[in-house]
């Protein structure tokens, strides 16, 4: 299974800027890994165009927890899947924290994608806080027993308090979380990590036996770093 390298554009630029930024995705060639690119909603139709006869996938940063319907400022899974989105992101820190989403949206919501046949990347992770108090293995264990069973999942472990911190766990640390994951997973899920990940950090990655990807956020704005990150995750 190569690597998949999944970018996570957040709201940090405009539609305009999105769809110039996958024009240069595209020219960045082949790497031996599944690149896909997330960006928002405005710009997920004209990015579709851009990335049209490359090998580029495109995902979404949500989806609604429910079919299409009287759902005000909601965006259904089915809808996304007729955009080409292959992927999407679902339960992400920032949403929960911001936005209180739970673990019951979350399921609801990796439900909503399964069934549009597209591929959720469910992420969970501790606190700075949860960490320190020695109970990161309990916590991701408790955050993935919604969606525990269910087949076709990415699960991406992004402790909480190293996005954005520019500080990353150790291999060994990582190894631990990543290792628990497919072991209450399965085998034939997916795991990645995100948190931090850099042209500097995506090193570590190559250390742990678990890892297959990395979610970059901040780092995926910067064409030069992202080509390291790769780089660094194909060597």
């Amino acid at each position: 299974m190569k690597p998949l390298v999944a970018l996570n554009w957040k709201m940090y630029r405009s539609a305009a800027q999105e769809i110039a930024a996958a024009r240069q995705l595209v020219e960045l060639g082949n790497y031996p890994a599944t690149l896909a690119v997330f960006p928002s909603f405005l710009s997920l139709y004209s990015i579709t165009e851009q990335l049209k006869g490359s090998a580029i996938e495109l995902g979404a940063q949500d989806c609604a927890m429910a079919a299409p319907g009287a759902y005000t400022g909601q965006v259904a899974a089915q809808s996304l899947v007729e955009l080409g989105c292959r992927w999407c992101i679902i339960g992400h820190s920032e949403r929960r924290m911001y936005l209180g989403e739970t673990d019951e949206l979350v399921v609801a919501k990796v439900n909503q994608a399964l069934a549009a046949r597209l591929q959720p990347i469910v992420c969970v992770g501790e606190t700075a806080q949860e960490r320190a108090a020695g109970v990161t293995l309990a916590v991701v264990e408790k955050m993935l027993e919604p969606v525990q069973g269910k087949v076709g999942l990415c699960i991406a472990y992004e402790p909480v308090w190293a996005i954005n911190s520019g500080t990353t766990p150790t291999a060994q640390e990582l190894e631990r979380a990543l290792g628990h994951i497919r072991k209450i997973m399965g085998a034939e899920c997916r795991v990645i990590y995100g948190g931090s990940i850099s042209g500097a950090t995506a090193s570590i990655l190559k250390e742990v036996p678990s890892c297959q990807g990395a979610l970059v956020g901040k780092a995926s704005l910067d064409v030069q770093e992202l080509k390291k990150i790769l780089e660094s995750m194909s060597n």
